[in-house]
């Protein structure tokens, strides 16, 4: 009887250490579908002027209208200071 019940005990115990493991790996759908990507060229200025972060191409911006300064404003895209790259399937602003 001794014998079952610490059989039972331990697969209780078993089941409750996979389960949390499980639950705590990343998902890949972690992050927002607008953020997806499979290659550098996926990834897009999340805005048209002095960007500061990126996107999926699916939501890159329309800025065919658009006229933005020439200043090179720090912490952002412009004058090369940074760049959109794709990290595990994830557009990323990512500083030089």
């Amino acid at each position: 009887m001794k014998r079952s019940a610490l059989i039972v005990l331990l697969i209780v115990i078993l089941v409750i250490i996979l389960s949390s493991i499980y639950f705590k790996l990343p998902k890949n759908d972690s992050f927002p579908d607008d953020l997806y990507c499979e290659s550098d060229a996926d990834c897009f200025p999340a805005s048209c002027c002095h960007a500061n972060s990126c996107v999926g191409v699916a939501n890159k911006p329309d800025c065919s209208a658009n006229l933005c300064s020439a200043v090179c404003e720090l912490g952002t895209l412009d004058c090369g200071q940074a760049s959109c790259l794709c990290v595990k399937n994830k557009c990323n602003f990512v500083l030089k």
